[in-house]
């Protein structure tokens, strides 16, 4: 991710919010639902658009799903 998002290492990976902040407008919706789903238990991979900050237009591919604890909870 820091590449992707230009960032040097020790600085923090963005947060769930802030990472939306830079989805594409018309993919926001797609990228919410996938993540939606891996909470449920769905594990996704998806590919989708993001702008940095410079105005950069990045295709990125995520693979992801949660771990849950025994009461089924997300930990991760």
């Amino acid at each position: 991710m820091y590449r992707i998002f230009i960032r040097g290492s020790r600085e923090l990976a963005p947060a769930y919010n802030e990472y939306l902040s830079y989805v594409h407008p018309k993919d926001r919706d797609y990228v919410e639902n996938a993540f939606k789903k891996a909470i449920n238990g769905k594990p996704y991979s998806i590919d989708h658009r993001i702008i940095l900050a410079s105005g950069e237009e990045r295709t990125v591919h995520i693979k992801s799903g949660a771990i849950f604890d025994e009461k089924k909870s997300p930990l991760e």
